[in-house]
């Protein structure tokens, strides 16, 4: 399948995954009014776009609405076409991409890779995610490049994209099911969720507090890895808090070590 490139200079009408901005760039944003600018990050991430590399040595004047679209912004002093040229020459020679087995879904702002052996409840759960809103990205084999440090992008093969196959069902075409918007072109990988075989265990105490979780490499990028058991559970509303909890944690929030803490202030008051 051919692959197009994804990183490009600053534009902002094609979906470029890694944006680099240059001069002609920052002066187009700087003549945008203040609210307009400040809205424009949030169109663009949920356009694609994940990555801003600011090159030439420039600055933005605010970073804060990048980082509040969780849009990661990265600075260079090279000359931004040199920059792209290299993003794109990098990524023809390495040829780093990878074909994972799951369902990849766009989730409250998160991309969430659905594992889990045949017959766990991948699609079921993936259909039951679009039902409430969130939309599908790849079905079965999802490809997963690499653009840049620290970015995995998924995507689905031309093929079947916009298709989900379901035991019982067979194949659902989820774009005419639930409409265009129920589909994406690419996302980002935030998190996989793992549904383990079997009726749930009991957890450790480590465990309770954080969750089954771990880490898996892809491309070598580490990727947070969540387990759950693939019975007895609502396993959408905890998928959908799962990505919530993600978002957060990009933005440095760790709900059980902010609980530790307290806890410990709260001991050593009475103590």
């Amino acid at each position: 399948m051919s692959r197009g490139p994804t990183a490009g200079l600053f534009n902002p009408v094609h979906p470029w995954t890694v944006q680099v901005l240059g001069d002609a760039g920052s002066a187009w944003l700087d003549s945008l009014k203040p609210a307009a600018r400040a809205a424009l990050p949030k169109k663009l991430r949920a356009a694609g776009m994940t990555t801003l590399i600011v090159a030439g040595g420039g600055r933005l004047k605010d970073p804060r609405p990048w980082s509040g679209a969780r849009i990661d912004v990265q600075h260079d002093t090279t000359p931004a076409h040199e920059r792209v040229h290299a993003l794109r020459r990098n990524a023809a020679l390495s040829g780093r991409h990878a074909v994972l087995h799951g369902v990849l879904l766009h989730v409250h702002g998160a991309g969430l890779l659905i594992e889990g052996r045949p017959g766990a409840g991948k699609s079921a759960l993936a259909l039951e995610l679009i039902a409430r809103g969130h939309a599908l990205v790849a079905d079965d084999a999802v490809e997963f490049a690499r653009p840049a440090a620290g970015v995995l992008i998924g995507r689905s093969p031309g093929v079947i994209d916009g298709y989900v196959e379901t035991r019982g069902l067979g194949v659902l075409d989820v774009r005419r099911m639930h409409g265009t918007r129920a589909v994406r072109a690419r996302a980002r990988l935030d998190l996989i969720l793992r549904l383990a075989p079997g009726r749930p265990r009991a957890l450790s105490a480590a465990e309770r507090l954080a969750g089954r979780r771990g880490t898996r490499r892809v491309l070598g990028e580490a990727v947070p890895v969540l387990t759950l058991p693939q019975s007895g559970h609502n396993l959408a509303a905890l998928a959908e808090a799962a990505c919530l909890d993600r978002r957060l944690q990009l933005d440095g929030v760790d709900a059980p070590a902010a609980l530790a803490q307290r806890q410990a202030r709260a001991i050593k008051k009475r103590t």
